[in-house]
């Protein structure tokens, strides 16, 4: 088993990143800060092939051991204890939902967790729902009314470290009271806490990155942030007005580990290592207890060949019970070349499902491929197709509505299985084309990955395309703000005048697209601004955004991003990856890196 003892070391060698804040670490102290966020009382791991991560009673081991290993240990959580709602993955109805976050609450305590935010999320079931826990548990808040205290301040020796504590403004709308603008509560308070001799101030936040960020030019005297709104980007550390800026992720499923060096008073390194909650770790043994078997199907171990199913889920007496699977068979079509396909994985999962599946694998040019190409109109590869013999198995019914039926033969949406390869289109080598608009809260960490990949990769060329359509009647439409429209084609001048500074202006834009202040991102990136307004404002500027959408409406895109690369296989994400997992998506192992004219890799 991966115990912590024998682990810690290698995780923070292999996994640690380090701010060297000033020169010098004679004579420091130390203080470890674990990290959780975004959490949704996800109380199992993850019912995923990759990654099964995640779960509450490996949470605790792994806090446990750390207390064992380390000195000076706090532990903290960012928001978004409770279940329920679009971002909780588990979520059920309301009173199950209710249970679960009750439970989670329970197993925070013995945790021993030293400050959890409160966020909009803590009012989802009404504010009076947490009351009970307040006695037993940190909550703060230091900006609305209420039982939460404002921060929490701990002691180590002579050190004093603060928590405060900050929510964000749509808590009102679910029942937060008393709402106050943080800044001017931040700047009140660090000076309070300052008398009190405290060195070191964190603070817990729920307002966006951005918000987060805008708020730190006008505030000093926070040493750490940590985030824990939703978050579909990186987490990797960065400096923020000189404070240690970091997010959570999503379910908890994963911890951060922050190691401070401390010289007299003062942080003066910061070591970030990344533990996930791997299945090696053991359960811990007080929080098992508190845990139902399961709540739901998906909270069932995977079992190869068998069908799991959640029996009186959420209660004591929650069992998952297993009945073997049919055989069937499956045919997948496969294009001749592709990057990006995962069919395995693809594979693994309907293996999961469906039990024992017999995989008769085919070149998109054999004939019998030929003819379900045809028959099922197949435009995207790769392609999924159950035999008749799937009408037998015990999970056809469920999974009837993601199938499409013709002569017998029984073809998984690709909706459902996933594409990788557009049929019919010209192979263009090192090429990359990005659809998006501005929906996608993670766009600036997109942009700075894709620009960190362009600098380290120039012979890729790389196009820029919206997420709208032109309609002769009601001219250009898009799904997010009307004002969209307008940024569009303001960059697609930028696009046509100013082509080496695209990037430059799209990262400076994604900080502040909601504002006003784009003139200044073009100057920042040296793009004069009147050209590119008389571009947007005239004839012209309306056919570049033509024809930048005209590879969206051909393709018919209707979500971001997206990917095309070497204009035939497609991929979208979730969360950014980092620079080396894109570079293995979209580089080919058979094309060598560009040489420099001295003979070296580029």
């Amino acid at each position: 088993m991966l115990r912590l003892s024998k682990a810690l070391g290698f995780l923070i060698a292999c996994m640690g990143l380090f701010f060297a804040l000033v020169a010098g670490t004679a004579g420091a102290e130390e203080i470890n800060i674990i990290f959780t966020g975004q959490s949704y009382a996800a109380l199992y791991p993850c019912d995923c092939r990759v990654e099964p991560d995640g779960g509450v009673a490996r949470r605790a081991t792994l806090i446990r051991d750390f207390r064992k290993q380390m000195k000076n240990v706090l532990i903290l959580e960012a928001g978004s204890s409770l279940a329920s709602g679009p971002e909780d993955g588990n979520a059920q109805t309301e009173d199950l939902d209710k249970k679960r976050s009750g439970i989670y609450l329970e197993a925070m305590k013995l945790m021993g967790y030293d400050a959890v935010l409160v966020d909009g999320q803590a009012f989802v079931f009404g504010e009076k729902f947490i009351e009970p826990y307040l006695k037993d548990l940190p909550f703060i808040s230091a900006n609305i009314s209420g039982a939460a205290a404002p921060f929490v301040v701990k002691e180590f020796g002579d050190l004093r470290v603060g928590i405060i504590g900050i929510t964000e403004a749509s808590a009102v709308k679910k029942g937060a009271k008393g709402w106050r603008e943080p800044a001017a509560v931040l700047r009140q308070l660090i000076t309070e806490l300052k008398k009190k001799d405290v060195g070191i101030i964190i603070l817990l936040s729920a307002q966006t990155p951005q918000e987060d960020e805008k708020m730190l030019k006008d505030v000093r005297g926070i040493d750490i942030v940590i985030n824990g709104s939703k978050n579909y980007g990186s987490v990797a550390p960065r400096d923020v007005q000189g404070t240690v800026y970091l997010q959570t992720w999503w379910q908890a499923r994963r911890v951060g580990v922050l190691n401070l060096k401390i010289s007299e008073g003062k942080i003066n390194r910061v070591d970030i290592s990344v533990p996930p909650l791997v299945s090696e770790i053991p359960d811990d043994g007080a929080v098992a207890l508190l845990l139902p078997q399961c709540f739901k199907t998906q909270d069932c171990r995977r079992m190869q060949g068998l069908s799991g199913s959640c029996q009186n889920g959420g209660s004591k007496e929650a069992r998952c019970t297993y009945v073997a699977l049919s055989r069937v068979t499956l045919t997948v079509i496969n294009p001749a070349d592709c990057l990006t396909c995962r069919k395995d994985a693809v594979i693994a999962d309907l293996k999961d499902m469906w039990g024992d599946i017999n995989v008769v694998s085919l070149d998109e040019s054999d004939p019998a491929a030929q003819k379900l190409i045809k028959d099922f109109n197949i435009t995207m590869l790769p392609a999924y197709i159950f035999h008749k013999d799937a009408e037998q198995s015990d999970v056809f019914k469920t999974f009837r509505s993601n199938l499409e039926e013709k002569d017998g033969y029984y073809r998984i949406k690709p909706a459902i299985a996933g594409v990788s390869y557009i049929m019919g289109r010209k192979r263009t080598s090192r090429t990359i084309d990005v659809f998006y608009d501005y929906r996608y809260p993670a766009l600036r960490s997109l942009f700075e990955l894709l620009g960190a990949f362009a600098q380290k990769h120039p012979d890729f060329q790389i196009n820029w395309h919206f997420l709208a359509i032109f309609d002769r009647q009601k001219g250009f439409m898009n799904l997010g703000a009307a004002a969209d429209v307008e940024e569009f084609k303001r960059v697609a001048c930028v696009q046509k005048l100013y082509p080496k500074r695209v990037l430059d202006y799209l990262i400076c834009r994604t900080g502040q697209v909601d504002a006003g202040w784009w003139d200044e991102c073009a100057k920042q990136a040296g793009i004069d601004s009147r050209k590119i307004k008389s571009c947007a404002l005239s004839e012209e500027g309306a056919s570049l955004l033509k024809e930048n959408i005209r590879m969206t409406e051909e393709l018919e895109m209707a979500s971001g991003p997206t990917f095309v690369i070497d204009n035939v296989e497609i991929f979208g994400i979730v969360n950014v990856p980092s620079l080396k997992e894109f570079e293995e998506t979209v580089m080919r192992k058979d094309v060598p890196e560009r040489q420099t004219a001295a003979g070296r890799k580029k």
